[in-house]
């Protein structure tokens, strides 16, 4: 089943023991036997917990107060561009942009690389009209790109951890239950 409503989730998510997630993350990619990243998003509640556990400090209230003014300044200059024309696509040209710029500087990457890997991600989820499933050389092209840039920057941060700051060095230097 997928659930789309909010009453739905949360009246499901009250009842954890009745949720799996372990086969899928959206209808799509159980649907279509796509393959599902191994991430805390795509983890029961119990293992997910203990691993968002790792970075939620940082999404807390008093982190991000603390982080208000190189925020205020990321959202600043990804708007400036766009108030002369006064219009905006608020996902692609603000809150996507926002949301990949933050990860990519949380994560350590270079700027500009955040952004990057997006359109990455973005050329991995590409469907041509008639396409199913995620099996084009395109989206694969992309998921090769991505995640062998990804592979070279925990190498490197690997070889040189104590160059690894905020979420990077949490994710370095994380261990749940044994399993890093």
């Amino acid at each position: 089943w997928a659930l789309t409503r909010y009453d739905d989730v949360r009246k499901a998510s009250l009842h954890e023991s009745s949720l799996d997630f372990s086969h899928g993350q959206t209808p799509g990619q159980l649907l279509l036997g796509e393959p599902v990243p191994r991430t805390f998003m795509t983890m029961n509640g119990h293992d997910h917990r203990k691993w968002r556990g790792l970075v939620a400090d940082a999404y807390s209230a008093d982190s991000v107060e603390a982080d208000r003014p190189r925020l205020a300044r990321l959202i600043r200059d990804v708007l400036a561009p766009h108030l002369p024309a006064g219009r905006i696509d608020v996902y692609r040209d603000f809150a996507n942009r926002v949301m990949c710029i933050n990860a990519g500087w949380t994560l350590g990457l270079p700027e500009g690389d955040g952004e990057r890997m997006r359109g990455l991600i973005d050329e991995m989820m590409h469907r041509a009209p008639g396409q199913v499933g995620a099996g084009s050389a395109r989206n694969q092209a992309a998921a090769g790109a991505l995640f062998g840039y990804l592979m070279e920057h925990v190498t490197k941060l690997r070889a040189q951890p104590e160059k690894a700051e905020l979420l990077a060095k949490v994710f370095l230097e994380a261990e749940v239950q044994g399993e890093r």
